[in-house]
């Protein structure tokens, strides 16, 4: 763990030539993840390093150009190659927070699952679309420290809200060119649903309006809880997705909300590939919420999984992931 750490640190050091940091699990259907590799040609040089039958988790500082000055940033990458193991895919929403705890803080983040979705471009166009929707730097709960036997990845046992990539709830995050909000008002009245304790709505989703479109709808909400929102998930769309869940702690009972992204495996390719410019956009208009699930089918997502995500948020999971 030490050593993932002291690499992490590096990218964040200026004076060390380090800004690339990249984590794999050591085996097809492995629960350990390891420092894959480092190195100081950028985001190409950790690109190579992503197979097809591994899921990376990476971080990578690049210097942006704004207002006649340098400034850095950091992108976490998250790649899911397409021929992982299915036993390993499962579990990949119970892990994501996690790995997340270990390379934040950082300021957008970029998905991919094969080549033509990652390039030094698109990370390029992503930071610079995260610039203009986005004021705050990422930052996660903090981690209470190293985990234990071989996993690579601390427990998390603190229940704070992730910010997600923007600015607060409160205020509506700065249009782009590649993604639009279609009646934002009555998106935000359903999240602000979901947020009241006055109403039993206890979860909103969220989709494109077509195959290939740049549109984020209203897909629907609900009382039902996680069950009731992953039933609507289809295998041909995405779907970002807030859900209330109410978690006993201490003899008091605790409202944690969970964020969940969804890439069906069907969709668009196109659309695949705009996906990390969207996210960020997307995770403002939501955030804030306490834990995030990643899945792209429904053996990665149940109420199951979703639970567990938010115990392990809260420090109340005897686990050691997350």
């Amino acid at each position: 763990m030490n050593d993932i750490k002291d690499a992490i640190a590096d990218v964040r050091n200026d004076r060390t030539p380090t800004n690339w940091v990249l984590l794999t699990y050591q085996g097809e259907n492995s629960n350990d993840v390891a420092l894959t590799g480092k190195g100081d040609g950028g985001v190409n040089e950790l690109i190579s390093l992503l197979q097809d039958n591994n899921v990376g988790y990476g971080i990578v500082r690049v210097s942006e150009r704004f207002d006649n000055s340098d400034t850095v940033k950091f992108v976490y990458i998250r790649w899911v190659g397409e021929q992982i193991h299915r036993m390993l895919r499962a579990r990949l929403g119970t892990h994501s927070g996690a790995v997340k705890e270990v390379i934040a803080p950082y300021h957008v983040d970029v998905e991919a699952s094969n080549h033509s979705e990652i390039s030094e471009e698109i990370v390029i166009k992503a930071v610079s679309k995260a610039s203009g929707t986005a004021l705050h730097v990422l930052h996660t709960a903090q981690s209470s420290g190293s985990s234990s036997g071989s996993s690579s990845i601390p427990r998390v046992s603190s229940g704070g809200f992730k910010s997600g990539a923007g600015p607060s709830i409160a205020g509506p995050p700065k249009p782009t060119d590649n993604v639009k909000i279609e009646d934002e008002a009555s998106i935000r009245r359903a999240i602000a649903d979901v947020r009241s304790d006055a109403t039993s709505t206890n979860w909103v989703l969220l989709t494109y309006d077509g195959p290939n479109s740049n549109t984020i709808v209203l897909s629907g909400s609900g009382s039902g809880g996680s069950a009731e929102l992953i039933s609507h998930l289809r295998d041909d769309n995405v779907g970002y997705g807030l859900v209330r869940q109410d978690e006993k702690y201490d003899d008091s009972v605790r409202v944690m909300f969970a964020y969940t992204n969804w890439v069906g495996e069907n969709i668009h390719r196109m659309l695949k590939a705009r996906l990390g410019t969207h996210s960020g956009a997307v995770k403002s208009l939501l955030a804030p919420y306490h834990a995030d699930i990643d899945a792209t089918n429904h053996h990665e997502i149940s109420p199951e999984i979703i639970t567990t995500t938010i115990r392990r948020t809260m420090g109340t999971s005897s686990h050691v992931l997350n």
